[in-house]
């Protein structure tokens, strides 16, 4: 091959990998306050985590609005195996236990791996449709600092993937 091909190759892959890890580090940076205040135990209004919880343990014996919704918690439950326990040293809530903080730690993984994916996607579609790269740059980044974005990928919800189907 080509030398000066290969090299053009390798830059475009590094312009995408570098716009992909500036996406990952501002969708970390905005969620992860939510992150980590979220109590499991006590939800205050967002209700529907106790039947994604229940899901990713394996119990699919919630309200039918909520049964059809597996993708995610199925996701997060394939995860355990790989991430485990891990120990973690900073509980916020002396009533959460580990276990509840690592399958919070897990759906939170997912939901900022699908909100990267998203704002990527989201970007290269800007730049498909005629905005330029600082356009189609800003755009991601407003789609990543709007709330109701910040609070779907940083709770144990499933709507980072909604966010995706979108």
């Amino acid at each position: 091959m080509n030398k000066r091909f290969e090299s053009i190759i390798f830059n475009k892959f590094i312009y995408k990998f570098f716009i992909v890890i500036i996406f990952l580090s501002i969708a970390y940076s905005t969620s992860y306050q939510q992150f980590r205040y979220f109590d499991i135990n006590n939800p205050r209004g967002l209700t529907d985590t106790r039947s994604y919880i229940k899901m990713a343990k394996g119990d699919y014996g919630v309200s039918p609005t909520h049964k059809f919704r597996f993708l995610i918690p199925k996701t997060v439950s394939i995860l355990k195996p790989f991430i485990g326990n891990i120990n973690s040293t900073h509980i916020n809530n002396i009533n959460e236990s580990k276990s509840n903080e690592n399958l919070k730690l897990r759906f939170w993984i997912v939901n900022i791996g699908l909100t990267t994916l998203t704002a990527y996607l989201l970007y290269n579609f800007q730049k498909l449709i005629g905005l330029n790269e600082i356009g189609s740059f800003l755009g991601s980044l407003i789609f990543l600092t709007s709330r109701n974005t910040i609070v779907n990928t940083g709770v144990t919800l499933v709507d980072a993937g909604q966010n995706f189907a979108i």
